[in-house]
């Protein structure tokens, strides 16, 4: 027993003690299942869009329109996307860089009229045209 020769004062500050590191331990272990239970609803929910998305980026396109992206264009017509049953369907892009992280966003924006060739720009809508020429 080796505590019986210390003072009371030092026992009830070292329980003390103890108990904050218990309450600070329970504190950070309710902000950690807090952080791990948004990380996986976070990535359920990027599952599910991947999963849910209609069309995805053909590969041998990948490079191709991030060159484009990453080189200042904007809008990119005739994209080939790969359907889930693999078919091939095109659909105008807009696309930007982001420094900080570096990513890069595309949005797709409508449906071409021919799947595996870049429409003309008269057979585009009259905006997308506009932003072409402007772009």
């Amino acid at each position: 027993m080796r505590d019986q020769h210390r003072p009371k004062q030092d026992l009830i500050n070292e329980v003390t003690a103890l108990r904050k590191q218990i309450a600070d331990l329970r504190e950070a272990m309710t902000a950690r299942r807090r952080v791990e239970e948004a990380l996986r609803l976070s990535e359920d929910q990027l599952r599910m869009l991947v999963d849910a998305a209609p069309v995805g980026l053909c590969r041998d396109e990948q490079c191709r329109v991030l060159a484009l992206v990453e080189r200042g264009l904007e809008r990119v017509a005739g994209v080939v996307f790969r359907r889930k049953d693999g078919t091939r369907q095109a659909f105008g892009v807009i696309g930007s860089v982001s420094a900080d992280p570096h990513a890069i966003v595309l949005v797709v924006l409508e449906r071409q009229p021919q799947p595996w060739r870049s429409a003309p720009l008269a057979a585009l809508s009259p905006a997308w045209s506009a932003g072409i020429r402007s772009g």
